[in-house]
């Protein structure tokens, strides 16, 4: 079976980031809770491998993250850029660890706002018709 952003954000939203996250499947600019997580799906196409005529499905997501000066769990403020580098890693780590699905791209909106940072990363895989999933070289 194949995976779609509804599983993607249910799997984030079940991730402890150690601050209050919102993991939502599309922005909306007047919601203003912070860290906020967007998970897209941008491709999902079925493809021949191989002369065996094998078939698989190329998925690709993007999500988006959305940060501001935040206190972690022990009280601290972080920078808005810190929490962003540090939700990023941990997105990495579980897209990994669950899909074997490493990021393609990542990018800084540095002209969203001043007071949010606001980061861009793509990530992709195969599926092949027995639910193996493989890296998109």
């Amino acid at each position: 079976t194949l995976f779609r952003s509804g599983e993607i954000k249910t799997l984030l939203e079940n991730h402890d980031y150690g601050y209050p996250v919102s993991v939502v499947r599309s922005f909306n600019a007047s919601t203003k809770v912070f860290p906020r997580i967007v998970v897209r799906q941008i491709n999902d196409m079925t493809s021949i491998r191989d002369a065996n005529k094998e078939l698989v499905s190329l998925l690709s997501f993007q999500i988006e993250i959305y940060t501001q000066d935040a206190v972690d769990a022990t009280g601290k403020v972080v920078g808005r850029v810190d929490v962003s580098d540090d939700i990023a890693q941990q997105i990495d780590a579980v897209m990994y660890k669950q899909y074997k699905m490493n990021r393609d791209s990542v990018a800084d909106d540095e002209s969203y706002a001043t007071d949010t940072a606001r980061r861009i990363m793509r990530y992709s895989c195969a599926i092949d018709q027995f639910g193996y999933t493989y890296r998109i070289v």
